[in-house]
């Protein structure tokens, strides 16, 4: 009925189970017990593992809480596997595992399975599967180092950038990524890389120009719309009026001064459009003039739109076109404006 302190010897055999209470006496509810197979149970008195912990209230279950040390490195927490790896021996272990039973709820802001964390941050975003957090100030190369695995979809996400190889090229943080090695690999099965070394390749694991592009494409000499698509540039204007298309500029260092246009005419079924060929004219001039168009029909017009004629050629007081022959014994014709 009173309170005491029992010394336990030296040696201790175990051949039932040993329970110690909690402060208030109860029976009902061993706090720590080790059982006769050695098992350890805290909260439990039937622990199923060597160390089984079982938290009975609204709290953290399991705490380590390290102590502030300086000299030499500590770990608070140590995990070694003593398995030798016999062939098949270790299929489907894992060295950690963290198991969420029951439902999850995805409305609850910040629920992490894991959570690495430099200070007491909770996650901002719903449904982290996987979370850490560097320090709290931002750093001269990573800035704030956070980042995660959402659970719903299996995003992976960034707040600095993304650095990879032997030391990684230094973003500062920016959101992109710096790789050390010279080629990556985005889809290998269909040969989709981007090769640092020569270029950057779509179908090829080799590219031989800074842009290169190969696949399987069409034998036809009329493209189809159901045809192989490989080896081929689709450049796809996102509007929807008139004289939209995509475009290829040409230029300098200084900036680009030449383009080919599409212009869309019909934008209904499998629509229809023109080609123009266009350059700028002077230094001052912000935008490129048409020289030649192709029309959805065939037509052809040097100098402005050819109308309904199949090939036409206009200009102002010079000649207009010039046919010369290096054999003097041919007739030379000139074609002048009228």
């Amino acid at each position: 009925g009173g309170t005491g302190v029992y010394t336990f010897p030296n040696t201790l055999t175990v051949t039932s189970s040993v329970t110690f209470l909690n402060s208030g006496f109860s029976v009902a509810v061993g706090t720590f017990v080790i059982d006769s197979s050695g098992y350890v149970g805290i909260g439990t008195a039937t622990p199923l593992y060597p160390l089984h912990a079982v938290s009975n209230y609204n709290t953290d279950c399991f705490v380590f809480d390290g102590y502030s040390a300086t000299g030499n490195e500590k770990d608070i927490f140590t995990i070694v596997d003593k398995d030798g790896g016999s062939s098949g021996g270790q299929d489907e272990s894992s060295i950690l595992k963290v198991l969420k039973e029951n439902n999850w709820n995805n409305n609850d802001d910040g629920a992490t399975l894991v959570e690495l964390t430099y200070n007491a941050a909770v996650p901002s975003v719903d449904d982290r599967h996987f979370y850490m957090l560097g320090r709290a100030g931002s750093g001269i190369d990573e800035g704030i180092v956070s980042w995660g695995i959402a659970l719903a979809d299996s995003d992976f996400w960034t707040s600095g950038s993304i650095r990879a190889g032997a030391t990684g090229k230094d973003m500062q943080g920016s959101g992109a990524a710096g790789f050390d090695s010279q080629t990556i690999a985005l889809e290998t099965s269909t040969h989709s890389y981007i090769n640092t070394g020569s270029g950057f390749g779509l179908g090829t694991a080799t590219p031989v120009r800074q842009m290169h592009i190969y696949g399987a494409g069409q034998e036809a000499t009329d493209l189809t719309d159901s045809g192989n698509t490989g080896g081929t540039l689709y450049i796809q204007d996102s509007g929807s009026a008139s004289n939209n298309g995509g475009a290829i500029i040409f230029g300098a260092s200084q900036g680009y001064f030449a383009g080919i246009k599409s212009a869309m005419d019909d934008g209904t079924a499998n629509t229809t459009g023109d080609l123009l060929f266009q350059t700028r004219n002077d230094t001052s001039d912000t935008s490129l003039t048409t020289r030649m168009y192709i029309k959805r029909g065939g037509q052809v017009g040097v100098g402005g739109d050819p109308g309904a004629n199949d090939f036409r050629v206009m200009g102002g007081s010079n000649f207009i076109g010039v046919v010369t022959s290096t054999n003097t014994s041919n007739q030379v014709y000139a074609v002048y404006a009228p």
